[in-house]
């Protein structure tokens, strides 16, 4: 029988199961906000005082532990974060439409695994199966090992990546330099993440391919 999942509750989309939660952990909860070309940030239980701005997404976390740390005086390592992302309308609808979506998938995956096993497929095979009939989204992040590794050849829809920096000066660079460069990335932390860049949804141009300096690999960017 195709028993239906629970939606998932969009506010602890990124609670962790309560078998892997700490029962010492002190559990605080932020609400963040897309708010012009950053993110506004609101520790909730601190009546004002936990307000901060972001340029990032991934510098809100790091920065609402050390204001959690400064008022409570508790371990960042002592606290777990929940964090309720919030967009304008129609952006919110979509999440919540691929949030509903996943959950139906993931319930008719269990169905088909339970139906493959009643006719005697191994559990590799039932893999097997499931692999050639699953859809992903193509990637939207690339590793530094990765692109230290291989360049872009596992992503060949890719023009090029935006480099992880904190939103800050954001560096692209094309296939073309990141083949030339591919050794330097080696020095990088390895399991940063970058951002692939594809034509269909971004105007691509290569920070070094605008270098006079750089013209003889241009032709690589298009």
């Amino acid at each position: 029988m195709n028993k239906k999942r629970p939606r998932t509750d969009p506010e602890r989309a990124n609670t962790p199961p309560a078998s892997c939660m700490h029962p010492d952990l002190a559990v605080h909860r932020a609400t963040v906000v897309r708010d012009g070309r950053g993110w506004g940030v609101r520790i909730q239980g601190l009546h004002g005082l936990g307000s901060f701005h972001a340029r990032d997404l991934s510098d809100v976390e790091p920065r609402a532990l050390k204001v959690l740390s400064g008022y409570t005086g508790l371990n960042p390592e002592d606290v777990r974060l929940e964090l309720a992302l919030s967009f304008p309308g129609r952006i919110q609808d979509r999440l919540q439409v691929i949030d509903h979506l996943a959950t139906d998938i993931g319930a008719e995956y269990d169905a088909l695994t339970a139906e493959l096993t009643e006719i005697g497929l191994s559990l590799l095979d039932i893999t097997r199966v499931v692999r050639l009939h699953q859809w992903l989204p193509r990637p939207l992040t690339v590793t530094n090992a990765e692109l230290a590794e291989c360049g872009l050849e596992g992503h060949p829809e890719a023009v090029g990546v935006e480099w992880d920096d904190h939103g800050f000066a954001a560096t692209r660079t094309c296939r073309g330099h990141l083949e030339m460069n591919r050794r330097s990335y080696r020095d990088l932390p390895p399991e940063s993440e970058n951002a692939l860049v594809y034509e269909d949804i971004d105007r691509f141009e290569c920070d070094f391919c605008n270098d006079d300096n750089a013209s003889a690999v241009e032709a690589e960017c298009r």
